[in-house]
């Protein structure tokens, strides 16, 4: 039973299944009171519906940079413009691998989520300055990014903006998945850096969890008393 169990989670995770009772939810995050105009959503994959339902009167910016990206969608906002490029700490071109099961990376994968290549290509890499400094970003701003191993290079990618950013919802690695990515800690201390601050976990605890989706806020948020 043990490894039936085990089994039936692996193929869970390849097919991006994840288990309820997190707080990832659209009642949560709308009743946490952000006042936010536009919300960049960074590794749209098959759309977040959570965020698009919490957030229903946003203009969001979806962001993923695989061909015909948008074309899978199945979870749409109302109002979006799809962004059809990488991000990164600086403005450029990028490899991105595309792999078995839906899974797209930057970096390389570790054995521990190893799994085959089906295609790899050059993408067209922006970085969030440059989203933020687009006119169809309205602050404040929510910022979600889920980019596989690669969210901290995202982050060096803001630099000018802070003050226009509400929230990031940010996955984070907790074992080794990818080659070469951060540690927890030190995303942690970039966002400090930049007085954001780490307010809560958005899974269910797990005994040895791969990754968390993380909750920041500037450490000015009602939300810290």
């Amino acid at each position: 039973m043990r490894a039936f169990r085990a089994t039936l989670g692996r193929v869970a995770r390849q097919v991006g299944l994840r288990r309820a009772g997190g707080l990832f939810e659209s009642q949560y995050l709308r009743s946490l009171g952000f006042e936010v105009k536009t919300v960049i959503d960074v590794g749209v994959d098959r759309g977040t519906k959570p965020l698009y339902e919490a957030f229903d009167d946003c203009l969001f910016l979806l962001v993923d940079p695989r061909r015909q990206a948008e074309s899978l969608l199945r979870d749409k906002p109302t109002r979006y413009v799809f962004v059809n490029k990488a991000l990164a700490a600086t403005a450029g071109r990028l490899t991105l691998r595309e792999q078995e099961a839906g899974k797209t990376t930057i970096l390389e994968r570790t054995a521990l989520t190893a799994a085959p290549i089906v295609a790899e290509y050059q993408v067209e890499a922006t970085t969030l300055d440059e989203l933020l400094d687009s006119s169809d970003c309205k602050p404040p701003v929510g910022v979600k990014i889920d980019a596989e191993g690669y969210e901290l290079e995202i982050l060096r990618g803001l630099t000018r903006r802070w003050d226009r950013v509400a929230f990031v919802i940010c996955e984070a690695s907790i074992r080794k998945r990818f080659v070469g990515s951060y540690q927890l800690s030190e995303l942690v201390c970039y966002l400090l850096k930049h007085d954001f601050m780490l307010f809560n976990f958005l899974n269910p605890a797990e005994a040895r969890p791969r990754y968390y989706d993380l909750l920041f806020v500037p450490k000015t948020s009602r939300l810290l008393d």
